[in-house]
């Protein structure tokens, strides 16, 4: 396994396994605060899920936050995203917002 290193403060990185890309994650920085992380997606290939993927890049995800002096990387997860609601409370730190239909989770990066 090995993590695609992101650009800079703003990209995506993603999880390669056996020279396949199995996961993903894609972020950009705040357009109103520089020191918080909109996470836009985390996807794992259907055929990988159930291996950690999904939590292990989104740890990576909040070491490269905390790495670069950011304070809380934002999420947005449907409602009814059961697999990633779970992995975001496995996180712990996470703060629950519900705006129609969507669930916010917002967390202070921790190493």
């Amino acid at each position: 396994m090995a993590f695609l290193p992101p650009a800079d403060n703003r990209g995506a990185a993603g999880i390669v396994v056996d020279d396949r890309l199995v996961a993903v994650t894609a972020w950009c920085p705040s357009d109103s605060d520089r020191e918080v992380w909109w996470s836009g997606v985390l996807a794992v290939d259907p055929d990988y899920r159930g291996r950690r993927y999904g939590l292990r890049l989104k740890v990576h995800l909040l070491g490269e936050a905390e790495r670069a002096g950011v304070r809380s990387v934002v999420s947005l997860v449907a409602f009814d995203n059961e697999p990633m609601l779970r992995l975001n409370a496995k996180l712990g730190g996470f703060k629950e917002l519900r705006s129609s239909g969507a669930t916010w989770l917002c967390t202070v990066p921790v190493g």
